[in-house]
């Protein structure tokens, strides 16, 4: 008991050799303190001394999870109230109640915003990986969460087999915005969204907004000689471009100002280039080859969020295995900031998924200071013939 919450090698080396101890207070008590130490192994090993032959033992397991609080514990806890000792029954009520306590309390700290996404790929032992950005008001306050803090579940099953990297911050980079140029574009939500996550951009990152005309948006674009994107690390500047209308003499069609985004060929750009595209109207023109050569030979990442069905744009991205995200108007600002975040995240987790196919993965964070969450599209293969 006297080393919880001694974070040193030392400290953790003692109690990873004491939770295998043959006397359960012992055992107990290194768990109970790997645990406040933020050691994701603790939540296995505490469920597999739930099930040794040993009633004592078993009964510590029971008021582990009940000091810890831990949600995660809450199916054990039930399978232990048909347990044969009545020892055992009354320390699995007993967490089971602080437990239902514990997570009847409101969210505690300032709420944080989360994004994620997933890794293609498994392992060699069948583990699923995705990745995580954790933001504050600005990139000023980089959040710090510990690896028990965050809550992986499927469905109605938590994950309780799990490994959290936290990787330095993506170095300086550069984000171009396929945007329409007409400001009212899905109610004006494009250029909000865009104008919330500027409290998100690092001084030393370089944006470049590329204005397109849809189709039905008037006469069509100027034809002229496509210009490189212009970057600026002025969050001044884009946030007179964002709250402006940029001139129709000044714009491109879709393609090409996709093209322009994405050929990395002339420009003033810095780092990785990122591209995010916007859509809210059905394209009237077809993407010509040039530009599926140009997006299926480039290593510059995109996504696109669209605001309503736009068959030639979802036929570009299954052609150039570009992953197309449709939602509704109002959801679109909740959208662009987590296509944003992404770009930033830090937090890599690998886990051993609780169901056999790929699910969506919901992840809730809360620390003293603050909380969050959010929900990880699974990747799915697409079915044969579609």
């Amino acid at each position: 008991e006297s080393l919880w919450g001694v974070d040193t090698p030392e400290a953790r080396t003692l109690l990873s050799f004491a939770a295998n101890d043959h006397d359960n207070r012992v055992a107990g008590n290194a768990l109970l303190g790997l645990y406040y130490l933020g050691d994701t192994s603790a939540l296995a090993d505490v469920m597999k001394l739930a099930e040794v032959k040993s009633a004592l033992s078993r009964s510590s397991a029971a008021w582990v999870m009940g000091e810890a609080g831990d949600p995660r514990f809450t199916e054990s806890l039930r399978r232990m109230i048909s347990d044969p000792e009545a020892v055992v029954r009354k320390r699995a009520f007993a967490a089971l109640a602080r437990i239902k306590t514990a997570n009847a309390q409101a969210p505690v700290g300032e709420p944080w915003h989360v994004a994620g996404r997933m890794l293609a790929g498994e392992s060699v032992k069948g583990l699923r990986r995705l990745m995580l950005a954790v933001a504050g008001k600005d990139m000023r306050e980089q959040p710090k969460v510990a690896p028990l803090q965050f809550l992986l579940s499927e469905g109605a099953q938590y994950i309780t087999s799990y490994k959290v990297s936290e990787k330095p911050l993506p170095e300086s980079m550069s984000v171009v915005f396929v945007i329409p140029r007409w400001r009212e574009a899905a109610d004006g939500a494009f250029y909000e969204g865009v104008l919330n996550c500027l409290r998100w951009k690092r001084p030393s990152d370089l944006w470049s907004l590329l204005p397109y005309i849809e189709t039905g948006d008037g006469e069509a674009p100027v034809a002229r000689d496509p210009e490189p994107p212009l970057f600026t690390s002025s969050a001044d500047a884009l946030a007179a471009a964002l709250n402006g209308t940029s001139k129709r003499m000044e714009c491109t069609d879709l393609w090409t100002a996709m093209w322009c985004a994405t050929n990395q060929e002339g420009g003033q750009s810095r780092g990785r280039r990122h591209v995010i595209v916007f859509s809210s109207v059905e394209e009237g023109r077809v993407a010509g080859h040039g530009l599926i050569d140009n997006l299926l030979g480039g290593r510059v990442p995109i996504q696109v969020i669209s605001s309503g069905p736009n068959g030639q744009l979802a036929e570009l991205c299954l052609r150039t295995n570009i992953i197309q995200r449709n939602c509704a108007v109002e959801e679109l600002g909740e959208m662009i900031e987590q296509a944003y975040l992404n770009l930033l995240a830090r937090y890599e987790i690998a886990y051993q998924p609780a169901a056999a196919t790929p699910t969506d993965i919901r992840v809730h964070l809360q620390t003293p200071v603050g909380w969050g969450e959010t929900l990880i599209a699974a990747v799915r293969q697409p079915e044969e013939g579609v």
